[in-house]
């Protein structure tokens, strides 16, 4: 399965929302969204590696001709590097040749990746840094906040990010970039209208379906079902078989209680994915909203047959059981919900409503009280907790 925004962050703070899109674009199960060669993908890295940088480099060929850019009528500042410094194997340290850290002088394997550090190898580091070109250089103030942005971002900071950000949009500095650091810093602070305004400003800047499809996610959250749903069917024009956007699209339709348009989007999605267990459950909502329990039923089974730890599946499993008075199946599998990590208020009534009805009292009122803590004035576990 195809990881969605942000996912990659999850476990490694230390990308930015740029290279993981090159890493989520490198996965797309579409092979004609990925790159189409080692080379393209490649020539993304080296730009987004290149972006890292708060300053524009002049090209190669006009520094080697000694011209330097005259200075802007804005506050730029034209900063000249320094010639590259002669540098030793030994004054350069102990470089790995295969990941490039610098280890400690004297050191026989590097500390980051224990690849050998032979002499050779050291001395061909130290060479390339030698050789390296001097250039000259142009900083303005919005690309280094833009950058203080970035490795804010990068080290988990996202008040920090989000200051520094602002400034650069004051500066003027409005990358499609930096517009993405923006967005991903607001969904992690929880202010999800922000981060879908910065998401929609990205895509203006440059039209990707990933930055649409995380606006549309942050659209939702806001409850802006609207600007979502605008969001999603530009994604679907620009890729009509991404199984992700159909899926969204579906969500936002269901939530609007366009019951048929959501059904279509979602068999889009099944037809493109036929394993994917969150449109199986989004189905079987469409089914339940009609009033087809049966349906909807067998598609959570489905869906349970596809993946039993679906913790999501097993609590709407458990909650049509409960509808149908199987209270002790109900309560299996709301329990299994529970175990597979669901933490709802509602998912823990339901589990109380199924151990009363079995005659569990005890076991009732833990399950409501835990209720109570995620939700302290949820109305059902409040009149069922008085009931017991």
């Amino acid at each position: 399965e195809m990881p969605g925004a942000g996912a990659l962050i999850h476990w490694n703070r230390a990308l930015t929302p740029q290279t993981e899109s090159i890493v989520v674009r490198a996965m797309r199960l579409d092979p004609t969204q990925r790159y189409q060669s080692a080379a393209e993908m490649r020539a993304a890295l080296e730009e987004r590696v290149a972006a890292l940088s708060p300053r524009a480099r002049l090209s190669s060929s006009r520094a080697s001709q000694g011209v330097v850019a005259p200075r802007p009528a804005s506050s730029a500042s034209v900063v000249a590097a320094k010639p590259a410094v002669q540098v030793s194997a030994a004054s350069a340290g102990a470089i790995c040749p295969r990941c490039g850290h610098k280890n400690r002088a004297g050191a026989r394997f590097c500390a980051r990746d224990g690849a050998p550090l032979t002499p050779a190898a050291v001395r061909r580091v130290a060479g390339s840094v030698q050789s390296a070109p001097a250039t000259n250089v142009i900083a303005t103030p919005g690309a280094t906040h833009a950058l203080r942005a970035t490795e804010a971002f990068a080290q988990g900071r996202y008040h920090q990010a989000i200051q520094q950000g602002q400034v650069a949009l004051t500066h003027g500095h409005t990358s499609a970039d930096l517009l993405l650091t923006l967005a991903r810093s607001y969904e992690h602070v929880g202010r999800p209208l922000e981060a879908a305004d910065a998401f929609d400003r990205a895509a203006a800047a440059r039209p990707e379906v990933a930055t649409l499809l995380a606006a549309a996610r942050a659209w939702r959250a806001s409850g802006r079902l609207d600007e979502a749903q605008i969001d999603l069917s530009k994604a679907r024009q620009i890729a009509p078989d991404d199984s992700e956007a159909s899926y969204l699209l579906g969500l936002v339709n269901l939530d609007l209680g366009h019951l048929a348009q959501a059904e279509g989007d979602l068999r889009d999605t099944l037809r493109l994915a036929p394993d994917s267990v969150p449109a199986l459950i989004a189905v079987s909502r469409v089914e339940e909203a009609r009033g087809q329990s049966d349906e909807a039923m067998a598609t959570l089974r489905q869906a349970l047959a596809l993946d039993p730890g679906s913790g999501e599946a097993q609590w709407r499993y458990g909650h049509a059981l409960l509808e149908r008075g199987q209270f002790a199946d109900a309560a299996r599998s709301l329990e299994k919900a529970t175990q597979l990590g669901v933490e709802s208020a509602d998912v823990y009534v339901a589990l109380g409503m199924a151990y009363h009805a079995t005659g569990r009292r005890q076991k009732a009122r833990d399950a409501v009280r835990a209720a109570l803590r995620l939700a302290p004035h949820h109305p059902e576990a409040q009149k069922l907790l008085k009931s017991l």
